[in-house]
Formats: structure tokens, C-alpha cells, sequence
């Protein structure tokens, strides 16, 4: 009886280092596949960032909004272009009434944004139209569009109705 007893709590014995010894490759093999996985992770991020500065456009060197000075119609009123001008390239952004550059100093007085690269606009007999251009952060330049006249300040109502202007660039 005695030797069925060693018998049995040496198989027991047996049987419990074998579980623990392939618990142990088991989960060595999860440590593994965890650490794989991990390195898959890491290997598609660091594709997707290559992608994104792949895909970034090159920033334009020469920014700016030019005022063209029409003069004034047959009616007295003064007439003025906007042109939005990128690395020597030249398209009209809109017609307004006034239009002079706006100082960079100047742009928190009009709400535009200190990294704006260039302001312009201008205000004539009770409103005004302005304008902004500023490069996103994808490299994009963007043109916004605002106004004020003198009806909405009776109102308290100081904004310049930002919006950003979609443009036909030739």
C-alpha cells in the first residue's frame, strides 16, 4: 500500500510538472505572439508618419494679399481688388470697396490669427470687407473672407464673420 501511495503522488508529482512546464511554453508563446504584435504596431505607425510627410506639400516661400486700387465708379464709390499671390502666382480673391494691408501689429484689432502671413481690407461709407491668408497644417493656403458694417455694432456685435473663401485658382 505504501508503494501505491509513492506511486500515485509521484505520477501526481509527474503530471504537475508537465502542466506547469507547458504553462510555461504556453505562455511563453503568448509573450511572443504579444511582443510580434507589438512590433506590428510599431512598424505601421512608423509606415503611416512616412506616409504623412511623404504626402505634406511643400510650404509656399512667397505669401501675400495685394490691394489693386481701382478708383472710383461712375457713382463716386470706390472700387478695389484683392489679389491673393503665392510663390509669384496671382489670382483675384474677390472686389471690395477699400482695401489697404493691415499691418501685422494690427491683425488683433480684426480678430485674424497672429500666424496669418498677410491681411488686407478696408472700410467705406458704414462697412468694411477683409481679408486673411495663412497656411494650415497640412501646407494648404487658405483664404478668409469677413466683414462688418456699422448696423451690427448698435447691437454690440464686433465680429468680422470669418469665413474661409473658397477659391476658382486658375
Amino acid at each position: 500500500m505504501q508503494y501505491w501511495t509513492l506511486f500515485l503522488i509521484a505520477v501526481l508529482f509527474a503530471l504537475g510538472g508537465c502542466s506547469s512546464h507547458e504553462t510555461k511554453l504556453t505562455n511563453a508563446h503568448s509573450v511572443e505572439h504579444v511582443e510580434e504584435e507589438q512590433e506590428l504596431v510599431v512598424d505601421s505607425l512608423a509606415q503611416e508618419r512616412e506616409k504623412d510627410a511623404l504626402e505634406v506639400t511643400t510650404v509656399p516661400r512667397e505669401i501675400a494679399l495685394e490691394c489693386k486700387n481701382l478708383g472710383m465708379d461712375d457713382m463716386e464709390i470706390p472700387r478695389s481688388e484683392v489679389y491673393l499671390i503665392v510663390d509669384s502666382k496671382r489670382d483675384k480673391v474677390a472686389e471690395c470697396l477699400s482695401c489697404e494691408t493691415i499691418e501685422k501689429k494690427d491683425f488683433i484689432l480684426y480678430d485674424i490669427p497672429e500666424n496669418a502671413s498677410a491681411a488686407c481690407g478696408g472700410w467705406w461709407a458704414g462697412g468694411g470687407d477683409y481679408f486673411y491668408v495663412i497656411v494650415n497644417r497640412q501646407g494648404e493656403v487658405e483664404v478668409y473672407a469677413g466683414w462688418q458694417d456699422e448696423g451690427q455694432m448698435e447691437e454690440n456685435d464686433t465680429s468680422f464673420h470669418w469665413e474661409l473663401k473658397v477659391l476658382d485658382l486658375e
